[in-house]
């Protein structure tokens, strides 16, 4: 055990001296991630995260997303879909649901369809796991 006031150990590491030992992430990490991995990870988490919001937002409006129409209505700026009237909430749906598709494109140019798909389809259950019926969508 290392008294309060000790100074730090220090461990050099080729020609550069680095103060105590690697943070633990990047000790686990050991530089074997690829950039593939980093590309999924960082391209779900945009995916994820818009889809987290468009969840939230039609939440708050009441727009069954998952129904048939409805995303084609949301996308023509059609508020009738709203089963409560809440014009900035709808805005803040179909901006985040217009940068989905931004964002989608931009995933597929890095990841490819395949692996895209796979993420959307992941968080998309995640999003249904979490709000249940209140997006809609055909009942079992």
């Amino acid at each position: 055990m290392r008294e309060k006031n000790a100074s730090p150990e220090f461990v050099a590491i080729g020609e550069i001296g680095v103060v105590g030992a690697p943070a633990a992430r990047y000790a686990a990490d050991k530089g074997e991630r690829s950039m593939s991995e980093f590309r999924a990870k960082f391209w779900g988490r945009q995916m994820d995260d818009l889809m987290t919001e468009m969840g939230r937002q039609a939440t708050i409006c009441k727009v069954k997303l998952l129904d048939p129409g409805v995303i084609d209505a949301v996308l023509r700026n059609d508020a009738s879909v709203c089963g409560s009237a809440n014009p900035m909430s709808f805005k803040k749906l179909r901006d985040a649901m217009m940068m989905g598709f931004v964002v989608r494109d931009k995933s597929v140019e890095h990841l490819g369809a395949g692996e895209t798909e796979a993420l959307v389809a992941a968080i998309r259950e995640r999003i249904a796991e979490h709000l249940g019926g209140q997006l809609g969508g055909p009942r079992a």
